[in-house]
């Protein structure tokens, strides 16, 4: 009895855990999800019209990327040279030079959400194992206990023929005490 109760709460408790595990891994992967979009989106446009870009436009766009990898990522890509005041931002690269760092980010971005998404399916499937571990020996617990319990039955079944039978000599016995009493008497 206390074995398997003790295997329940163990599934209940890793249940909890992998649930708050899991809603950690959706909201990485929803901001994985986001950093591609914006990727993707920041590629679209600058792509579509590049030519019509000034300068500040596309320094608007990457610091936007910059943002996003570093809350993803946790790192800054270090593109835009700093401003001091009253001087004008200048940026090391060009429009071209800009597409092909937003596609290498999208490329990480990616490479990021696949890493998330096999630790997940890592993290799930050591869950689902030690939960079929704790759900065999739940059922091996039950098994030996109902033979357990079967058993004490039998036994219980056993001690009632054994005492009926007891009751039924020892009455036997009396009635052929008395009999030889009765016998002895006559005699």
């Amino acid at each position: 009895g206390k074995e398997i109760d003790g295997l329940t709460e163990k599934m209940k408790k890793a249940k909890e855990v992998r649930e708050g595990e899991h809603a950690v891994f959706l909201e990485n992967q929803a901001d994985v999800d986001g950093a591609i979009s914006a990727c993707e989106r920041a590629l679209e446009a600058l792509k579509s019209s590049k030519g019509d870009l000034g300068g500040k436009v596309e320094l608007e766009a990457l610091a936007q990327i910059q943002a996003v990898a570093h809350s993803v990522l946790g790192t800054d890509l270090q593109l835009v040279a700093g401003k001091q005041p009253g001087k004008a931002y200048e940026s090391k690269y060009h429009s071209n030079d800009i597409i092909a760092t937003i596609e290498a980010l999208e490329k990480k971005f990616t490479q990021k959400k696949n890493e998330l998404e096999q630790e997940e399916f890592d993290t799930n499937s050591d869950f689902e194992k030690r939960q079929l571990n704790f759900a065999n020996e739940k059922k091996f617990a039950e098994k030996e206990k109902m033979e357990k319990e079967t058993l004490a039955e039998e036994k219980r079944e056993e001690k009632g023929v054994a005492e009926g039978d007891r009751t039924q000599e020892i009455n036997e016995k009396n009635a052929d005490q008395s009999f030889l009493d009765v016998l002895t008497e006559e005699c």
